[in-house]
């Protein structure tokens, strides 16, 4: 009864909180690679649509529900505000503790300061973090 309660307040605040203009597809069953993240999304063909795209730093966190990294929070981290590096990272509040997806999953955005790192976001802390491209994380496309 708990989770069905957790569950169902965890999707009412995401339908609340989330940019309605966006529209996210399931997780994708298996880790990959960044490279590989990007033409997942690009190849995908979910719920009748073929145009999805790996989501940018920004996007991504309008499913964050913790305070400090949702959308507009104490977190920096941002594409479109042009803040993309480690500095710019260790200097605000990028984490939480909610229990909702238990996976790093991957976003579009670069780290300034290493071509070889991405920024990824971890719901079940929801924190903000980096990693290389070379490691396997989840992956949700938006549209």
């Amino acid at each position: 009864m708990k989770k069905i309660i957790f569950l169902t307040v965890f999707v009412l605040f995401t339908l609340v909180a989330c940019d309605d203009s966006l529209q996210w597809s399931e997780k994708a069953p298996n880790e990959m690679k960044w490279k590989d993240a990007l033409n997942y999304c690009k190849n995908l063909n979910e719920g009748g649509h073929n145009d999805w795209r790996l989501p940018n730093i920004d996007e991504l966190r309008t499913l964050i529900i913790a305070p400090g990294t949702i959308s507009g929070g104490k977190c920096q981290i941002s594409e479109k505000a042009g803040k993309l590096s480690s500095e710019d990272w260790s200097k605000a509040d990028c984490d939480g503790n909610f229990d909702i997806d238990k996976n790093w999953f991957w976003s579009s955005s670069l780290n300034s300061n290493d071509d070889d790192d991405v920024w990824l976001v971890n719901f079940q802390y929801g924190a903000l973090g980096n990693n290389y491209m070379s490691t396997r994380q989840y992956v949700r496309c938006v549209r």
